[in-house]
């Protein structure tokens, strides 16, 4: 544990920056990877105290989830956050997941009409969703029609104009986009759901120390009130 103790400020700034970090072959910090956009700032330096206290060190990229998981596989990088607990199933036994759920937020169904607030209305809609994000691909009625999108700013400039119908979004991501529709409606999709860090299996030994950091964490952190909790 002695060559990661420089802080996790940089990850979690890379991260809800959408900034790329570049590894060098003999930086000692871990190559993660994220298709998660949703941050919060006074998230931020709670998640560096504690986690620094416990000396782990990450730099993070930003990566479409199906490209996250092709680096995953061929051992390219350390580990992925923000990762539903049946991403395991798809990663098999290259990846480890950490036990402990760095956030759960719902899953929501935006859209600026009340009439189309159901993915049963979504009948040969176009409806924006992230690419690579597992539990957009479950939920998304096979009658839609799917829109891939790389960012939710490009989502929400899209249902503005009109070019979908709907967005669908976890409640913790909705919560960062400062500039929304004011007609904006959300519906709940999915039960709270949790995320997760997942480590590449050579890096077993890092799981008790990342798992109990980010127990450490949670204890004292209060996140912001649910996006959700005005959803029908």
């Amino acid at each position: 544990m002695a060559t990661i103790r420089k802080g996790l400020f940089g990850v979690l700034l890379a991260l809800f920056a959408g900034t790329t970090t570049s590894v060098s072959a003999d930086d000692p910090c871990l190559k993660m990877v994220s298709a998660f956009q949703g941050g919060d700032h006074v998230m931020l330096p709670s998640l560096q105290s504690a986690l620094t206290r416990h000396g782990l060190c990450f730099h993070v990229s930003y990566v479409p989830g199906n490209r996250a998981t092709v680096l995953m596989r061929e051992g390219q990088i350390d580990g992925e956050l923000f990762r539903v607990s049946e991403y395991q199933q798809e990663l098999g036994t290259v990846g480890i997941r950490v036990p402990t759920a760095i956030f759960e937020a719902h899953g929501l169904l935006v859209t600026l009409s009340p009439s189309l607030l159901a993915l049963e209305k979504m009948k040969g809609k176009p409806v924006a969703v992230l690419r690579g994000t597992l539990w957009q691909q479950r939920v998304l009625p096979q009658h839609a029609i799917s829109v891939e999108i790389d960012d939710y700013k490009a989502a929400f400039s899209m249902l503005e104009t009109n070019r979908v119908d709907g967005v669908l979004i976890d409640s913790l991501s909705l919560i960062q986009i400062s500039k929304r529709p004011a007609n904006l409606h959300t519906r709940r999709v999915t039960p709270k759901t949790a995320a997760f860090v997942y480590l590449h299996h050579r890096h077993k030994d890092l799981v008790p120390a990342l798992d109990w950091a980010l127990q450490d964490w949670k204890a004292g952190f209060q996140a912001k009130p649910d996006a959700a909790d005005g959803a029908l």
